[in-house]
């Protein structure tokens, strides 16, 4: 009985923190004359919010010896600064490994050029999650999350003979995986050209590549190409290459090809709704909601034009958005109902979240 009194408090301490529905958002103050009412003050409000987070998360990381009572029970990681100071001295393969799981990109690589200078070799494995870092990064230090970020374009560009490319080419051993990097890293910065020839000696060394470097190529495509058919055809040269290595082409797959055919002018829309169509005939139609929640979806949807109109509106430029005639109206309202589950309105722009609150 004494059990049974104590579990019954326990369940009426717990209503006391459940969040009332009819109140107002979590995330405003609970006073009407703070909450942010017009899309300028919503604006405002999610900058001003952001920008608190990062000043704390800057003061916490960048002075942690002020942080280090821990008086929480039991320890909370995620309230504590983070441990950024390599543990392991001296230069081994191990001290390597941690460098690069904390994303320590230049004192990795000064790592790497010690262990081989002294004649110690370096796994394959270590190397290539060296080289992932260095990919992914472009050889450049991480910019923390709490740090002003630099305005730059979507591609930074790739330099000659960077230390990926280097360490690449010191390798005496490279795999499928060491590849596939190379090509994805080079495709992420903008250099295509490279990326197409790492691709064919890839084929070369009858190492296989994985859907995600297919991708990346994929999106390559528009910009090494002049011609609107060359273009497709490279695109159809990769999707035989992927149907002949028996490699799923995924949802980012075709997501990639649609982007490509923006630029192909009339071929693109004419292939645009085979390729929509192609989505659906091999099962992967059912997750495209998933990739059209970015959309800017409206909360007044009415006929199968203006949903489709709707949806597309984000992901295409306005002559490839003439060429989708779907008329798909249920897959239209399940990526309209996806949309108002749970914090999927997060996806809208600012201007029209304050619809769904």
């Amino acid at each position: 009985m004494h059990h049974f009194t104590k579990a019954v408090n326990l369940l009426h301490y717990i209503t006391c923190f459940l969040q009332d529905p009819t109140a107002v958002r979590y995330t405003f103050h609970d006073d009407t004359y703070l909450i942010p009412r017009t899309p300028s003050e919503l604006r405002l409000f999610a900058f001003s919010k952001e920008s608190g987070k990062n000043a704390a998360k800057y003061i916490i990381n960048e002075f942690p010896r002020y942080f280090e009572r821990d008086i929480a029970e039991p320890h909370i990681p995620c309230l504590m600064p983070e441990n950024l100071k390599p543990q392991i001295e001296g230069v081994s393969e191990a001290a390597l490994k941690e460098h690069i799981q904390l994303r320590k990109v230049r004192a990795s690589v000064d790592i790497y050029d010690q262990l081989l200078q002294a004649g110690n070799p370096v796994s394959l494995k270590t190397t290539n999650s060296l080289l992932d870092l260095l990919c992914f990064y472009g050889d450049q230090e991480p910019v923390r999350d709490y740090l002003p970020e630099k305005e730059m374009s979507e591609e930074s560009e790739s330099r000659e003979n960077n230390n990926a490319e280097r360490i690449f080419n010191l390798m005496p051993e490279r795999n499928a995986h060491s590849y596939c990097t190379m090509i994805r890293g080079m495709v992420k910065h903008g250099a295509y050209q490279k990326a197409f020839v790492m691709y064919t000696d890839l084929l070369n060394e009858r190492h296989r590549a994985d859907v995600d470097t297919f991708n990346a190529l994929i999106l390559a495509v528009a910009r090494i190409r002049e011609t609107f058919f060359d273009k497709w055809e490279v695109i159809k040269d990769l999707l035989n290459c992927m149907a002949r290595q028996n490699v799923q082409p995924s949802v980012l797959t075709f997501n990639n090809i649609l982007k490509s055919l923006k630029y192909c002018g009339g071929l693109g829309r004419s292939v645009s709704s085979k390729v929509l169509n192609e989505m659906k005939a091999i099962n992967i139609g059912k997750r495209i909601p998933n990739l059209l929640l970015i959309s800017n979806v409206t909360s007044k949807i009415a006929t199968s034009k203006d949903v489709i109109a709707v949806l597309f509106q984000g992901c295409f430029s306005p002559p490839t958005l003439q060429c989708v005639n779907l008329k798909d109206l249920k897959l239209a309202y399940r990526v309209h109902r996806v949309l108002e589950m749970g914090g999927s309105w997060k996806f809208l722009p600012v201007d029209q979240q304050y619809v769904y609150w």
